[in-house]
């Protein structure tokens, strides 16, 4: 394949959204790696730009340069040491591309999936992006048919999210909201069952999850969790037994162990 060299307007164009805001006023964000490259181009993405390093491609990159060519993708060739720029010095397997998001309305999510079946899980004030793509994997696995993240600051489509992602970012469905009052109001108004997690003084998670019915889950941020006036707020509260003096679990396994007992691979026993 005959590559043209990527020119100073596309570096600039690529360069403007390594911010947030950049990633936002775009709709576009930045993918760093082969693995990511593939799973965009089987999710449908749309892959706008792909630069590719000619001295470090191999059968496999070439295979999925032609596959983004056939699905519209300009294809440029760049040195490694952009490549470099754009993964932060991580090894990009000779590749990063742009990649446009894919995000829904608070209310389109609400309305994904069959009623009485649809779990979203909600992350409020989850600034660490490799949190929220951690989060969001977790979500896409154990069946739930959306994510909302919630607050000021995070940033599902940030470089790193995707990464720990693994793709999943593709797959799920994914809205945004500045303010948890708002994601609360929006669930409750679609009929969904507002849940939130608590260290402790919740109900167990096996005794919310024996009956089909739309649930939100709302987990907060590591550092401070939900904060009283929110949780005063749901509808159900829930926690997770834990060995005396343990603080708390760490929001990704906590969201595994609560979206498994809600979502459809949950005990109804």
């Amino acid at each position: 394949m005959v590559l043209d060299v990527v020119s100073p307007s596309v570096l600039e164009r690529l360069r403007g959204v390594t911010t947030r805001r950049g990633r936002q006023n775009a709709g576009c964000t930045l993918l760093e790696s082969l693995r990511l490259l593939e799973r965009a181009l089987r999710a449908g993405v749309r892959v706008p730009i792909v630069l590719a390093d000619r001295e470090a491609q191999t059968e496999r990159l070439s295979i999925a340069l032609g596959q983004a060519k056939e699905a519209g993708s300009t294809i440029l060739e760049a040195p490694g040491s952009v490549l470099e720029e754009f993964s932060e010095g991580r090894s990009a397997d000779g590749v990063v591309a742009l990649v446009e998001t894919r995000s829904f309305s608070a209310d389109e999510l609400f309305a994904l999936g069959s009623p009485g079946e649809r779990l979203v899980l909600v992350a409020v004030d989850t600034k660490e992006p490799g949190n929220l793509g951690a989060l969001c994997r977790t979500a896409l696995a154990a069946g739930a048919t959306g994510m909302l993240v919630v607050g000021e600051g995070t940033d599902i489509w940030h470089p790193k999210a995707l990464r720990t992602s693994r793709g999943s970012v593709f797959k799920l469905p994914l809205a945004s909201l500045p303010g948890v009052e708002e994601a609360v109001g929006v669930a409750q108004a679609a009929g969904f069952v507002a849940v939130g997690a608590v260290v402790s003084g919740g109900q167990r998670v096996g005794a919310l999850g024996r009956h089909r019915r739309d649930r939100a889950l709302y987990l907060g941020g590591e550092a401070h969790g939900l904060s009283d006036s929110v949780s005063e707020t749901l509808d159900e509260l829930v926690s997770i037994p834990m060995r005396e003096g343990v603080d708390s679990y760490a929001v990704n396994p906590a969201a595994a162990i609560l979206l498994h007992g809600l979502g459809p691979f949950g005990d109804r026993s």
